[in-house]
């Protein structure tokens, strides 16, 4: 099934040559993630299809084009096409109604100018299934580079010796990435390659992923490698493999060292998956022989040892975190697949658009979730939400048919006199590894992963194509379908004129992309594609220079993107920091120097007040918005950014809450309350959006509402909780901030803003009531841990008076953590207190034996045996107190 290597046509050894490259040299460009890095992964793709069409057989290529696999491939390029294409708004509505009604929705009836600004008025997004065009005609573009690839495998000669020959190259560059992963993981100093940053340089060194950012692409790329490997381990040079001449121990060693790295990743998703390929190996291996079992059995024991000599750093802590119900399991995921589902109910036939998984999900969530979810941590409910039924249908077409060819090939291949069965069995190892992995991780959407797998499946697919026995001749007036007969020639040519014509649209394409890319790494700022909580990226102390150098670069990367939806986020963030900084300087200059509270009049939100206030209330001297410089110079660009980027995505949050604030330099369009409703609407988790909202409603004097904001963001970061007060006293009554800001059944907060709200005094009956609803309340709560919440119980009895309730509640926490030394402290003196001395000596000498050398409890017992010897149990100063130290109420040790 193989032919000599120098009897191919020259066209078809280069186009294995470009393959073998880029599948061994994609992951050491930091996983091909860059756009310089793909735009390369492009040009190799079009030139291997140009090369394998030159050099292809004649009577293959229907075969090639139509199967299964080739078929599925380019149904999702044509699915993200149609995604990302502009179509009449009727059409809209008869194909997605779910597009059609957020663009209702979401969207002002016609064009909206900015006031002061010169360029044309914005108009409304153009009607799309995606709810993010630009970021689906990329996944499309990636889409059609995958089908020339595919193609340029399907059309390699040479049988199942070329699939060897891959096979090894996969292996070896598989132990190389494990060798240098572990190096740098033990050497890690925060460097990706030791000299260039990594995103997460605080990570622990086995999260590295060597030369991929994270270590979930990795372990993926391994888990191919591994299998490979293990094919080759045990191919023998016999006319099968049941009688092969024995283990090739070379292959033997890579695969432990593979299998190793693979551990030592610590990707749990990975490990799974190749517990889940092996499972299927020993499954399918039957006529393997004693030999390779002994091996395989050997291979499980080295990667033990090799686990063992690492100590308490065994990557085995990590892995059995899997079943964790806690933060470090998947509970994380769970919420975030939870939120998915409910995304892609709305939108269940054609999906929200590739790329677009963000914006789908973002206004589901009702946690924070810690990170920036671009991906659902799963590739089949990410392929079910942005593609829909129609995505996951073709996808899972794609999948089974490589499979199914891939069994074929094996089943061929046990009776071929090559004997490549074992090599094959390894290549569906590590298929079956990586669709496992797929289940907990977004690994295929890396390209350095992506291109191995991808080959990968085409030469499984062209064993399983060439073992199929070909059609019959057709009879002899029957044997072309078309009225002329073209020749080879001139049909390979067509065939290469076609993938090089695909491959100019795609490297134009993707050039553009590397110029914004270079535009960006001169701004400072990273290059995001991440639209929501774009808190982070720009630090809020940047200065005037380096953000008037920031606004240059996205200016010229937006040049090239146009479309670039988070770049015209982040230019209308510089905007708004720009404003900042000429306003406090224009202010200061004003008033002659320093001006106490300048922070707060440079808030364009204090310009939004200013705007939109009564001349009467004294406020008309503010004048015309557009007449002051700062506004005309930063506002009224950063309110031009925003419209720019609803054009691009309409179910941008931030846009339309930002938008919300500079309603006053719009013209036409909606209101700013319309506006803030949708912010409020697509905010999701977003805690900054939401506590800005807030604040914009408490301006414009909308109580209920900014009630109803602050409330959410409590519900989801309880920790936000002192600004929300302090803000919501300026606004609300204590009585009206318990019953609409608190979050009902937050026993915590409800203690926290009656420490704060009644530091100074105010009405007991209203502090009472926090308490009351604080006692009340924190029992339920089994979102604080026991002994926490205990305590928390025992500081709201002690601030009702109901000292005995709170000393049992403190009792009970320190039976649960009785080393809390102020705990113990405030349990001894609330008992001294109320006169229970014995109790509190025994507390006191309980205490001692955690802290023995604590002069307070000393003190205590000695004032406790002083009265008990002099019969005074009457209430007396506590030992904290005498001795001047202040003991703190249980719940302030949180």
């Amino acid at each position: 099934m193989s032919d000599p290597l120098d009897r191919r046509p020259m066209a078809d050894r280069a186009a294995e040559g470009v393959v073998l490259a880029s599948v061994a040299l994609a992951p050491w460009a930091f996983g091909s993630v860059e756009a310089w890095a793909e735009w390369l992964l492009y040009a190799a793709a079009a030139t291997a299809a140009v090369l394998s069409a030159i050099g292809a057989r004649r009577e293959g290529w229907r075969r090639r084009l139509c199967c299964a696999p080739s078929l599925a491939l380019l149904g999702l390029a044509a699915l993200a096409a149609a995604q990302a294409a502009p179509m009449p708004e009727d059409v809209l509505r008869r194909v997605s109604p779910p597009a059609a009604e957020d663009r209702a929705e979401l969207l002002p009836d016609g064009p909206v100018r900015v006031l002061g600004d010169d360029s044309p008025a914005v108009s409304p997004a153009p009607a799309t299934i995606s709810r993010n065009p630009e970021a689906t005609r990329d996944v499309a573009c990636r889409l059609l580079a995958a089908w020339l690839l595919l193609q340029a495998v399907l059309g390699l000669g040479g049988g199942s010796a070329t699939y060897r020959r891959f096979g090894a190259v996969v292996a070896v560059n598989a132990a190389a990435l494990a060798g240098f992963a572990l190096v740098q993981a033990l050497t890690w100093n925060g460097k990706i390659f030791w000299v260039r940053p990594s995103p997460m340089p605080e990570s622990h060194g086995w999260y590295t992923g060597g030369p991929f950012v994270s270590h979930g692409p990795l372990a993926a790329w391994l888990n191919l490698g591994l299998g490979l490997a293990i094919g080759l381990m045990l191919t023998g040079s016999a006319s099968t493999i049941g009688r092969s001449r024995g283990i090739r121990p070379g292959w033997a060693y890579a695969a432990g060292l593979i299998a190793f790295g693979v551990v030592a990743s610590q990707s749990r998703g990975a490990f799974v998956g190749m517990i889940a390929a092996t499972a299927l190996l020993l499954a399918r291996s039957r006529g393997l022989g004693r030999r390779a079992w002994f091996s395989l059995v050997g291979l499980a024991g080295l990667v033990v040892v090799m686990l063992a000599a690492l100590g308490s750093s065994s990557p085995l802590v990590r892995l059995a975190s899997i079943l964790d119900a806690g933060a470090s399991g998947y509970s994380v995921r769970l919420d975030l697949w939870r939120a998915a589902a409910d995304s892609w109910r709305s939108a269940p036939v054609l999906g929200h658009g590739f790329g677009a998984f963000e914006l789908a999900v973002a206004p589901r969530l009702d946690r924070d979730l810690g990170l920036v979810f671009r991906r659902a941590e799963n590739e089949y409910l990410d392929v079910l939400v942005e593609g829909g039924l129609v995505g996951l249908g073709l996808a899972m077409l794609l999948v089974g048919s490589v499979v199914r060819l891939g069994l074929r090939a094996w089943r061929s291949e046990r009776s071929s006199p090559e004997g490549a069965s074992a090599m094959v069995l390894g290549g569906l190892f590590g298929l079956v590894a990586l669709l496992v992995h797929c289940l907990g991780d977004f690994s295929p959407h890396i390209p350095g992963l992506s291109i191995a797998a991808l080959a990968l499946c085409g030469h499984l697919a062209r064993l399983g194509l060439a073992s199929r026995p070909a059609p019959a001749p057709a009879p002899a007036g029957r044997r072309c379908s078309l009225p002329f007969a073209i020749p080879g020639p001139v049909a390979r040519l067509a065939a290469a004129g076609a993938a090089g014509a695909i491959g100019l649209a795609l490297l134009g394409h993707g050039w553009e992309r590397v110029r914004a890319e270079s535009a960006m790494a001169r701004s400072g700022l990273p290059l995001v594609e991440h639209v929501t909580r774009l808190d982070g990226v720009i630090p809020p102390e940047l200065p005037a220079d380096d953000l008037s150098r920031a606004r240059d670069a996205l200016r010229r990367a937006l040049a090239r993107r146009p479309d670039w939806a988070a770049g015209h986020l982040l230019l209308a963030r510089v905007e708004l920091g720009l404003y900042r900084c000429q306003a406090i300087d224009w202010i200061q200059a004003v008033a002659g120097g320093k001006l106490e509270g300048v922070e707060i009049l440079a808030d364009p939100l204090w310009v939004h007040a200013m705007a939109h206030a009564d001349p009467e209330d004294g406020a008309g001297g503010f004048g015309d918005p557009i007449e002051h410089e700062p506004v005309r110079n930063h506002l009224v660009p950063a309110a031009r950014s925003f419209l720019e980027a609803l054009r691009c995505a309409p179910r941008l949050a931030e846009a339309h809450g930002g938008l919300a604030g500079l309603d006053y330099l719009l013209v036409g369009g909606d209101g700013g309350r319309t506006l803030a409703s949708r912010a409020e609407r697509l905010a999701g988790a977003d805690t900054d959006l939401l506590g800005r909202l807030a604040r914009l409603a408490a301006h414009q004097g909308d109580a209920r509402v900014a009630s109803r904001r602050w409330r959410r963001l409590l519900s989801i970061d309880p920790e936000a909780w002192e600004p929300v007060a302090l803000a919501a006293a300026a606004l609300l009554s204590p009585d009206e901030i318990l019953d609409e800001v608190v979050p009902p059944g937050d026993g915590r907060t409800a203690l926290r803003f009656a420490g704060l709200l009644f530091a100074e005094g105010g009405d007991p009956a209203s502090r009472d009531r926090f308490l009351r609803a604080a006692a009340q309340w924190l029992p339920k709560d089994d979102r604080i841990a026991p002994a926490d919440r205990l305590a928390l119980e025992a500081e709201a009895w002690a601030g009702l008076g109901r000292t005995e309730e709170a000393s049992r509640s403190l009792a009970r926490s320190l039976v649960l953590e009785p080393g809390r030394l102020d705990r113990r402290r405030t349990l001894v003196d609330v008992l001294i207190t109320r006169g229970e001395l014995d109790e509190a000596r025994r507390q006191a000498q309980v205490g001692l034996s955690y802290h023995p050398g604590d002069p307070v409890l000393r003190r205590a017992i000695e004032q406790v045996a002083d009265r008990i010897a002099r019969g005074d149990f009457t209430r007396a100063d506590t030992p904290a107190a005498a001795a001047g130290d202040r003991v703190a109420p249980a719940g302030d040790v949180l």
